[in-house]
């Protein structure tokens, strides 16, 4: 489903498809991530799950930004 929903949405503003890149990032592997977007539903519970979502971002930001990295090298070979 998703990809119909890039599709169309590519299709809508006409851009070419190597325009966009899908990348499985993991990030949802990350348990301090889901913990804390689950307790961000609830009022009370809101700035302990933005701590966790902070913690959980700092854990896997060394892993995310050698991904973005990687991409990007991989875009420039592609191109």
């Amino acid at each position: 489903m998703i990809y119909r929903l890039v599709n169309s949405f590519l299709d809508m503003f006409k851009l070419p498809a190597d325009e966009l890149h899908l990348v499985d990032s993991c990030v949802r592997d990350n348990s301090f991530l889901l913990a804390g977007e689950n307790l961000c539903r609830f009022d009370l519970l809101a700035p302990l799950g933005r701590l966790l979502v902070f913690a959980g971002i700092k854990k896997i930001y060394g892993r995310l930004s050698q991904l973005v990295n990687d991409q990007k090298a991989r875009k420039v070979k592609l191109a």
